[in-house]
């Protein structure tokens, strides 16, 4: 649905394409409304475009922003707010859509985690003004890195268009790219994650520190677009594990974690991970021990 697509070399050059492209409309604004919780890799393509970013925080025991509650952060100043539907869970864009167009600003969904589902019989993506995803390992759409930008209004595509004649293109090797999908491939396998995970922690690289401002390279265009041959079933699996451990939950004796993703119904929501709000430390660090003893990954995300 939307209007034109540009594939650049990473989920933060996406979003950067688009915030400049958005600057061409409205050169006055220098402020980005970002959640509190998401990755840091999203500060740095802000930080390139505009001079002032707000932070929005979950409510308590929530999984992703408050469209509300970001709305009521709006003013004549904001250029955009980026809608991270994080884990796949959706943000309630409603009326953070009503006070941004009132305002004139703009939306952005983030879909990295999110990209597949679909709500009220429309994909994740396509409410915004705009969007953009990742195809980096443990996103919903992963490949061998990239990403891509969309437009789903007239004003923005123009300016979408000509960011785009501006960049050059990256230029990874067949080879390369080659190599990352069979390694991407063969730790996909639960067994084979199990055994490699323990060692690639130790090698785990810090927080990102930039990003190239390209375009998609030839063989990660590749790459990304036979990933999106599978993405209807792979997104289908996903809703599938994710009601599946929603019902498993359901059965848990009292004193299971609490607060699992709300799952809309009429929708297919691609879970990207599926999140658990525990009571407590303890409670919290059983669980994972004991999901980990069952070679399934668990991380502790927010303390």
């Amino acid at each position: 649905g939307a209007r034109r697509v540009v594939a650049a070399s990473s989920g933060k050059t996406s979003l950067y394409i688009l915030l400049r492209a958005l600057r061409r409309l409205a050169p006055d604004r220098d402020e980005v409304i970002l959640p509190a919780y998401t990755d840091e890799g999203l500060l740095f393509p802000c930080r390139d475009v505009v001079s002032k970013i707000t932070l929005v925080d979950f409510p308590v025991g929530g999984y992703t922003m408050n469209g509300s509650d970001a709305a009521r952060l709006v003013t004549e100043r904001t250029l955009a707010v980026v809608a991270v539907h994080q884990f796949g869970v959706a943000v309630d864009l409603g009326p953070l859509l009503d006070r941004a167009r009132a305002m004139g600003s703009f939306v952005l969904e983030d879909c990295a985690q999110a990209f597949g589902g679909i709500l009220e019989g429309r994909p994740h993506g396509v409410r915004g003004d705009g969007g953009f995803t990742s195809f980096g390992r443990g996103k919903n759409l992963a490949a061998a890195g990239g990403g891509a930008a969309w437009a789903n209004r007239r004003d923005v595509e123009e300016a979408l268009r000509d960011v785009e004649g501006e960049l050059a293109e990256s230029g990874e090797s067949r080879a390369v790219v080659a190599a990352t999908l069979a390694a991407v491939a063969a730790v996909s396998r639960p067994r084979a994650y199990a055994w490699v995970r323990p060692v690639a922690r130790r090698f785990r690289a810090g927080p990102p520190t930039g990003f190239m401002k390209t375009k998609i390279g030839a063989a990660k265009a590749a790459a990304a677009t036979a990933a999106l041959d599978r993405m209807d079933a792979d997104a289908r699996t996903r809703e599938t594990n994710a009601r599946t451990l929603l019902d498993a939950l359901g059965r848990v004796r009292a004193g299971s974690p609490r607060r699992p993703p709300t799952l809309v119904l009429d929708g297919r929501p691609a879970i990207n991970r599926f999140p658990l709000w525990c009571e407590s430390s303890t409670q919290r660090d059983a669980l994972r021990a004991r999901l980990q003893a069952g070679h399934v990954e668990a991380e502790v995300l927010y303390p």
